[in-house]
C-alpha cells in the first residue's frame, strides 16, 4: 500500500495540473473566439487561432495521458513549456501581426499580456511543484521586459511616467511596466513559497514524528493544544526488537517505513489523525454523541480490523524485500485526550497525550498475554452502536494505575 503523504501529494499535483490545463484551454478558446469574430483579416485570424487550437489540443492529450498513467511529472514539465510559449507567443503574435493595424504595439504591454500571465500564475499555485510558479513568474517578467524593448524601437511609441496617460494606446507608461515586471517575479516567488509550505505541511501532518528532529527547548513550542473526546488506537509491532535482530540499520528502517506507510494509509482512510514513534503508531479518531457526527469508536474499530487484514499483504511485501514477517498488537480506548501540534525546530508534530492515550497503550500490551491481536476497553464497547454484534469478552486483567481489574473485548470480525 502506498504512502498516504505521497498519495496526497500526487493527487494534489494531478489536480493542479488538471486545473492549469483546463484554465489554459478555456483561456485559449476564449481569446480565440474573440479573435475569430473580430474584424481582422481572415488570413490573420487563421494564423493566430491555429496555434491556439494546437496548444489546446496538446493540453487535452496531456490531461488524458496523466489520467491514464497517474504520472504528472513529464506532463507537468511539458505543460510548463506550453505556458511559457503561450506567455511569449500570444503577445508576440499580436505585436508582429498587428504592428501596422489599429492596435498599436504599445497596447500589447498593458492589455492582453498581464491578464494572461496573472491567470495562469494563479492557477499554477494549485500545483505542489514549488519551482513551477517561480519559473512562470520569471518567464512572465522576462517576456514583459522583451515587449518593452520591442515597443521602445517602435517609432510611433511614446513613453511617459504618468499613469494618467495609460489610456493612450500609443503611450508606454514606464512605471506601469516596472510594476508589471516586478509583480510577475514577486508573484512567482510567493507562489513558490506557498507551494513549498503546503507540501511540507502535508508531509508533516501525515507522518509527524518527534524522532525525526532533535528537541531543543529554545526552538520548540506547543501550539493549538486542546482537549477533545476521541477514540485512541495504539498499534505496535509485536516483539519488534527480536523480529529485527540481526538486520542492518537500513533494513530495520525499511521494515518501519513499510509498517507506517501501510497502517498510516488505513488510519487516514478511516478519518484518523496519526502520531508515530518508531515501531508504535498512535491514532486519534475524534467522536461526538451528536447525530450528525462520526462515532470515533466505530471508526477506530473499522481501522483496526483493516490493519489486521492488511498484515498478510504487508508480509508479502516484506518477503519480496527479503525482510522478516511481522505481527501487530492493537489496543483501543475512548476518552478525553490532549491533542495539538508541537512545533519542534519549526516543524509541526501532531501529538496526543493524556490518560486515555496511556490506557490505550496498556490495553494493547494485554494482547501479548492473550494472543489476541485486537483488544478494546469496556468504555469503547459501550460507544459502539449495536455492540453485541461487535464485542466478545476476552477476560479481565490488572492494569497498572487501576485498582480493579478491567474487562477487555475483541471482535469476531478478525
Amino acid at each position: 500500500m502506498s504512502v498516504p503523504a505521497d498519495n496526497l501529494l500526487l493527487q494534489k499535483e494531478i489536480h493542479g495540473l488538471y486545473a492549469a490545463s483546463f484554465a489554459r484551454i478555456f483561456l485559449l478558446l476564449s481569446v480565440g473566439a474573440v479573435i475569430y469574430f473580430s474584424t481582422l483579416p481572415q488570413t490573420l485570424i487563421y494564423e493566430i487561432c491555429g496555434p491556439m487550437l494546437f496548444v489546446a489540443f496538446v493540453s487535452f492529450i496531456m490531461i488524458f495521458r496523466v489520467h491514464k498513467t497517474r504520472k504528472p511529472k513529464a506532463a507537468g514539465i511539458f505543460g510548463l513549456v506550453l505556458d511559457v510559449i503561450i506567455l511569449a507567443g500570444l503577445p508576440l503574435l499580436w505585436f508582429f501581426f498587428l504592428a501596422e493595424k489599429p492596435l498599436p504595439p504599445a497596447a500589447i504591454t498593458k492589455t492582453m499580456y498581464p491578464f494572461i500571465w496573472l491567470l495562469i500564475l494563479i492557477i499554477q499555485l494549485f500545483s505542489l511543484k514549488p519551482a513551477m510558479p517561480f519559473v512562470i513568474g520569471l518567464s512572465a517578467g522576462i517576456i514583459q521586459t522583451g515587449l518593452l524593448v520591442f515597443t521602445y524601437f517602435a517609432p510611433e511609441t511614446k513613453f511617459s511616467t504618468s499613469l494618467m496617460e495609460i489610456s493612450d494606446p500609443n503611450t508606454v507608461v514606464v512605471s506601469y511596466q516596472a510594476a508589471a515586471i516586478l509583480s510577475a517575479i514577486f508573484s512567482g516567488l510567493v507562489g513558490a513559497y506557498i507551494a513549498s509550505s503546503v507540501r511540507n505541511l502535508l508531509v508533516d501532518a501525515e507522518f509527524a514524528s518527534g524522532d525525526e528532529v532533535l528537541f531543543k527547548e529554545e526552538t520548540s513550542d506547543a501550539r493549538g493544544g486542546t482537549e477533545t473526546e476521541a477514540a485512541v488506537l495504539s498499534c505496535e509491532i509485536r516483539n519488534f526488537t527480536a523480529a529485527t535482530e540481526g538486520l542492518e540499520a537500513e533494513q530495520i528502517f525499511k521494515v518501519l517505513s513499510l509498517f507506517h506507510r501501510t497502517m498510516g494509509a488505513i488510519v487516514k482512510s478511516c478519518g484518523g489523525k496519526i502520531a508515530a514513534n518508531n515501531e508504535t503508531l498512535c491514532a486519534a479518531f475524534m467522536f461526538s454523541v451528536g447525530p450528525r457526527r462520526n462515532n470515533g469508536a466505530e471508526q477506530a474499530l473499522q481501522a483496526a480490523v483493516k490493519m489486521i487484514e492488511s498484515i498478510d499483504e504487508l508480509n508479502k511485501l516484506l518477503a519480496e524485500n527479503k525482510l522478516p514477517e511481522i505481527e501487530i498488537d492493537i489496543g483501543i480506548h475512548c476518552g478525553t485526550i490532549a491533542v495539538g501540534s508541537l512545533h519542534i525546530n519549526g516543524r509541526p508534530v501532531f501529538t496526543l497525550a493524556g490518560e486515555t492515550v496511556t490506557f490505550a497503550q496498556r490495553v494493547k500490551n494485554a494482547c501479548k498475554s492473550t494472543g489476541v491481536p485486537l483488544l478494546f476497553s469496556g468504555f469503547t464497547k459501550d460507544m459502539l452502536n449495536g455492540s453485541e454484534k461487535y464485542a466478545s469478552p476476552v477476560g479481565s486483567f490488572s492494569v497498572r494505575g487501576k485498582d480493579e481489574k478491567i474487562t477487555v473485548y475483541t471482535t469476531s470480525q478478525i
